[in-house]
């Protein structure tokens, strides 16, 4: 299974309107970070975690051509912004759009032409706990995400968890043998909507994955700087990073 860390910024991107590039070397690509997004290619077929206010831009610089559906985390407008651009995608029949109840209406809302009759673009999936894309199994998990909560997502051998500040028990014991965890450090700085490098470092430690990918980073990660700092099998992404999982 193929991954491509679409954009790994915060929900203001890097650079901000309004902080710039911050600490990040603005010299260096990397430090370029669009809003949160993962495409994932499977044999069945392709797949979105999050559609950011980015997604055409992303698609376009990353080739995806194809995308059956979209595994949504939650309804912050960063993690959908960019959900009426599936409709370049609804060649065949409508994307498949898997999210709680409370993220279904909330598009419904936001998009009511995205769903009747002849304009429908997007077929919604309510889900909790266990799903299947396709023959693949996936796990959706309850994360806290300060003043509300977001999805995080366990495949067989890697998962995806973006805007939260703590997990519980029951999470941490579903996270247990993954490979790959692509796992969301806003800053430096503690934050009371998002977990900080500090509590980032001690849950990897407790999970233990192989391979730890951090996204939805700020303008105060310099990505040269970050890197160095971190241990080993804990590195930064970038937009455009290609994973094997």
């Amino acid at each position: 299974m193929q991954g491509i860390v679409l954009g790994c910024g915060p929900s203001v991107g890097v650079p901000s309107l309004r902080w710039g590039w911050g600490a990040c070397d603005p010299k260096n690509p990397k430090n370029q970070r669009t809003r949160s997004s993962f495409f994932f290619r499977t044999l069945q077929g392709s797949w979105l975690i999050d559609a950011s206010p980015d997604l055409r831009y992303q698609c376009l610089a990353q080739g995806v051509k194809k995308i059956n559906g979209v595994l949504c985390t939650h309804a912050h407008m960063d993690h959908i912004g960019g959900v009426g651009d599936l409709v370049a995608f609804a060649v065949s029949g409508p994307v498949l759009f898997y999210a709680d109840s409370l993220t279904c209406e909330a598009l419904k809302t936001m998009l009511p032409y995205a769903f009747l009759g002849n304009t429908q673009f997007i077929q919604l999936h309510p889900i909790q706990g266990l799903f299947y894309l396709f023959d693949i199994p996936v796990v959706s998990f309850i994360q806290n995400h300060g003043t509300s909560y977001s999805l995080g997502y366990r495949f067989p051998t890697w998962a995806y968890s973006t805007d939260l500040v703590e997990l519980s028990e029951e999470a941490f014991d579903l996270l247990k043998g993954i490979d790959t965890w692509i796992l969301a450090c806003l800053s430096t700085l503690p934050n009371k909507k998002h977990a900080h490098l500090e509590r980032v470092l001690t849950w990897v430690e407790r999970v233990k994955p192989k391979r730890t990918i951090l996204t939805h980073m700020n303008s105060d990660l310099d990505y040269n700087t970050l890197k160095d700092q971190l241990p080993f099998g804990v590195e930064p992404g970038f937009d455009g990073m290609v994973l094997s999982l």
